[in-house]
Protein backbone atom coordinates (compact mmCIF):
# COMPACT_ATOMS: atom_id res chain seq x y z
CA UNK A 1 0.00 0.00 0.00
CA UNK A 2 1.42 3.27 -0.62
CA UNK A 3 1.68 6.18 1.33
CA UNK A 4 -0.82 8.30 -0.61
CA UNK A 5 -3.68 5.60 -0.17
CA UNK A 6 -2.48 4.86 3.34
CA UNK A 7 -2.93 8.61 3.61
CA UNK A 8 -6.54 8.65 2.14
CA UNK A 9 -7.82 6.01 4.44
CA UNK A 10 -7.03 8.05 7.69
CA UNK A 11 -9.54 9.30 10.10
CA UNK A 12 -7.22 11.99 11.46
CA UNK A 13 -4.21 14.46 9.43
CA UNK A 14 -0.77 13.47 10.06
CA UNK A 15 2.16 15.88 10.20
CA UNK A 16 5.38 15.16 8.89
CA UNK A 17 7.81 15.24 11.53
CA UNK A 18 11.60 14.19 12.27
CA UNK A 19 11.67 13.70 16.05
CA UNK A 20 13.43 11.56 18.56
CA UNK A 21 11.11 8.62 19.85
CA UNK A 22 11.59 6.92 22.99
CA UNK A 23 9.96 2.93 22.51
CA UNK A 24 9.36 0.31 24.71
CA UNK A 25 7.39 -2.96 24.91
CA UNK A 26 5.18 -3.01 26.97
CA UNK A 27 4.81 -6.69 27.75
CA UNK A 28 7.91 -8.02 28.78
CA UNK A 29 11.44 -6.22 26.91
CA UNK A 30 12.86 -3.91 30.04
CA UNK A 31 14.91 -2.65 26.76
CA UNK A 32 14.33 0.37 24.97
CA UNK A 33 15.34 1.71 21.24
CA UNK A 34 15.69 5.15 20.39
CA UNK A 35 13.96 5.96 17.11
CA UNK A 36 12.90 8.64 14.73
CA UNK A 37 9.57 9.75 13.99
CA UNK A 38 8.51 10.00 10.12
CA UNK A 39 5.17 11.66 10.77
CA UNK A 40 2.77 11.76 13.68
CA UNK A 41 -0.88 12.61 13.81
CA UNK A 42 -4.40 12.46 16.90
CA UNK A 43 -4.22 8.69 15.60
CA UNK A 44 -1.30 7.31 15.64
CA UNK A 45 2.54 7.48 13.59
CA UNK A 46 5.54 6.03 11.86
CA UNK A 47 8.55 5.65 12.91
CA UNK A 48 12.13 4.10 11.56
CA UNK A 49 13.49 1.47 13.60
CA UNK A 50 16.24 -0.81 13.29
CA UNK A 51 14.66 -4.13 14.22
CA UNK A 52 11.48 -5.62 14.28
CA UNK A 53 9.24 -5.79 17.47
CA UNK A 54 6.67 -7.91 15.99
CA UNK A 55 3.01 -6.59 14.61
CA UNK A 56 0.20 -6.21 16.82
CA UNK A 57 2.85 -5.65 19.69
CA UNK A 58 1.69 -2.87 22.16
CA UNK A 59 4.24 -0.47 23.18
CA UNK A 60 4.93 2.92 24.99
CA UNK A 61 6.40 5.64 23.17
CA UNK A 62 7.56 9.21 24.03
CA UNK A 63 7.62 11.38 21.60
CA UNK A 64 9.27 14.67 21.80
CA UNK A 65 7.27 17.52 20.26
CA UNK A 66 7.27 21.26 20.69
CA UNK A 67 10.56 21.06 23.24
CA UNK A 68 8.89 18.96 25.74
CA UNK A 69 7.31 15.39 25.03
CA UNK A 70 4.11 13.59 24.83
CA UNK A 71 3.84 9.68 26.36
CA UNK A 72 1.23 6.94 24.64
CA UNK A 73 0.31 3.21 24.13
CA UNK A 74 0.04 2.18 20.88
CA UNK A 75 -0.35 -0.86 19.43
CA UNK A 76 1.98 -1.95 15.92
CA UNK A 77 0.26 -1.88 12.56
CA UNK A 78 2.86 -2.86 10.20
CA UNK A 79 6.29 -3.23 9.79
CA UNK A 80 7.31 -2.74 6.12
CA UNK A 81 11.45 -3.41 5.59
CA UNK A 82 13.28 -0.30 3.82
CA UNK A 83 15.99 -0.60 1.53
CA UNK A 84 18.24 0.77 4.51
CA UNK A 85 18.11 -2.39 6.08
CA UNK A 86 15.77 -0.48 9.17
CA UNK A 87 11.44 -0.61 9.28
CA UNK A 88 9.03 1.66 9.04
CA UNK A 89 6.65 1.08 11.94
CA UNK A 90 3.22 2.14 11.85
CA UNK A 91 1.18 2.39 15.30
CA UNK A 92 -2.68 3.01 16.05
CA UNK A 93 -2.66 5.60 19.22
CA UNK A 94 -4.73 3.70 22.26
CA UNK A 95 -3.98 5.16 25.07
CA UNK A 96 -3.55 9.03 25.11
CA UNK A 97 -3.79 11.52 28.03
CA UNK A 98 -6.43 14.84 27.06
CA UNK A 99 -3.43 17.47 27.48
CA UNK A 100 -1.30 15.58 25.03
CA UNK A 101 -3.60 14.82 22.64
CA UNK A 102 -5.14 18.29 23.22
CA UNK A 103 -1.21 18.98 21.88
CA UNK A 104 -1.37 16.86 19.06
CA UNK A 105 -4.63 18.54 17.61
CA UNK A 106 -3.05 22.11 17.78
CA UNK A 107 -0.11 20.77 16.33
CA UNK A 108 -2.23 18.91 12.86
CA UNK A 109 -4.14 21.99 12.79
CA UNK A 110 -1.82 24.40 12.94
Amino acid sequence: MSEKERGERRRFPRIKTDQLVLVKKVEDEPEKAVARTVDVGLGGCRFVNDYRMGKDSVISLAIILENSFIEVVGKILYELPRDDGKYDVGVEFAVIGKGDKERLLRLTES
